[in-house]
């Protein structure tokens, strides 16, 4: 009920100024301690704007246990090594758009371990073909490493396996991406 809400709210016949309720920019970016001041990487009008005043609040049987979003940063010979556990869908997604923009600006050299990811949607998915997108502009590269069924499958529905390359742990991927000696 709660993501049907959601999906409803974001939907663009309730955009803010045309009669509807569509949900505001919830202001992610200083909530995730990665940027300020930042644009809403979903294009959602700032809340102070987007919301109606008389919007109702969810009622007590929609309460949801809210998704977790872990990130794990390890530096690395030559990249940063990413790890993410919990989930990425549309209560996270910000979070880790924002993480990844921060790291990749530090190094465009990227290795995002999935391994631990339990749910990962087409939202989460575009933030890291963005992040990716980003560090190829600045010489460098993301891969993913771990990836379970669930992203593998929707990766390959969307037809990022190329985009995205995934690689079985960690020593696979330096195999593919670190200069030989």
């Amino acid at each position: 009920m709660w993501v049907h809400r959601m999906l409803k709210d974001l939907s663009p016949r309730g955009a803010a100024g045309h009669g509807g309720g569509r949900m505001g920019c919830q202001g992610c970016a200083a909530a995730s301690g990665f940027a300020r001041d930042a644009v809403c990487p979903l294009g959602l009008p700032d809340a102070a704007h987007g919301a109606p005043a008389d919007a109702p609040d969810a009622a007590a049987g929609d309460a949801a246990e809210p998704a977790q979003l872990h990130i794990r940063v390890l530096r690395r010979e030559g990249y940063l090594l990413v790890r993410l556990a919990g989930e990425v869908d549309l209560a996270t997604v910000c979070t880790l758009h924002f993480a990844l923009d921060t790291l990749v600006r530090e190094s465009p050299r990227l290795a995002v371990d999935a391994a631990e990811l339990t749910f990962i949607d087409v939202l989460g998915v575009r933030m890291l073909r963005r992040a990716r997108e980003q560090a190829v502009r600045g010489d460098g590269w993301l891969r993913l490493i771990g990836v379970r069924p669930q992203l593998g499958s929707l990766l390959e529905l969307l037809g990022l396996t190329r985009v995205l390359p995934a690689h079985r742990d960690e020593d696979a991927l330096n195999l593919s991406v670190l200069p030989r000696a």
